[in-house]
């Protein structure tokens, strides 16, 4: 066979060549782009056969799908989910790129959004040191949180000392109503 030292010379000058093709060309960029994300989205484990080294790694909390299953988000991302169209998906490579790339825009652009949102990055805005791109995005996309998570005993009172359920309901009702709470036991505040 060919020499290791010039199988890794040949094997860079196709990388360099191919990466300067592939930076003037946005529908090519974007669909080898595309389809390394639906892949890692869809796919659980290795992949192997990708174009591009992405990394899409999802968050994940013990219990967490069981804090979100059956809410108002859980249930937008299922009907999300069924919409998209993933007949191409489980075809043999590279049959499966040449299908997925004959998709229309709006094809496309429903898979895009959902394979860049499985790697969303989790925060609080009053974590340490939250992204600042991730509030924008919040803001851009005029999500109304309270449509869709409320505080319960179960996600929220449940895991606050009593004290800041007495702070809030002081800034929310008034002080006599927080001061009636005090001698309360937490399930009953």
């Amino acid at each position: 066979g060919m020499p290791n030292s010039l199988a890794d010379d040949l094997r860079t000058s196709r990388h360099h060549v191919l990466r300067a093709h592939l930076s003037a060309d946005y529908e090519v960029a974007f669909d080898a782009m595309l389809y390394t994300m639906c892949k890692k989205a869809f796919e659980y484990g290795y992949t192997s056969g990708l174009p591009l080294d992405v990394n899409l790694t999802r968050y994940y909390v013990p219990n967490g799908d069981k804090l979100v299953s059956g809410s108002v988000a859980d249930r937008m991302l299922e009907a999300l989910k069924e919409s998209l169209n993933l007949d191409w998906i489980a075809l043999e490579q590279p049959s499966d790129f040449k299908a997925m790339c004959i998709l229309s825009d709006e094809d496309k652009q429903a898979l895009f959004a959902w394979a860049a949102a499985t790697a969303l990055n989790a925060q609080l805005a009053s974590d340490n040191s939250p992204s600042p791109v991730i509030e924008e995005l919040g803001a851009r996309m005029d999500v109304d949180v309270a449509a869709c998570w409320r505080p319960t005993a179960a996600n929220y009172w449940g895991s606050v000392t009593k004290a800041h359920i007495a702070s809030i309901a002081k800034e929310v009702i008034g002080d006599e109503f927080a001061e009636e709470r005090t001698s309360e036991k937490k399930p009953e505040a």
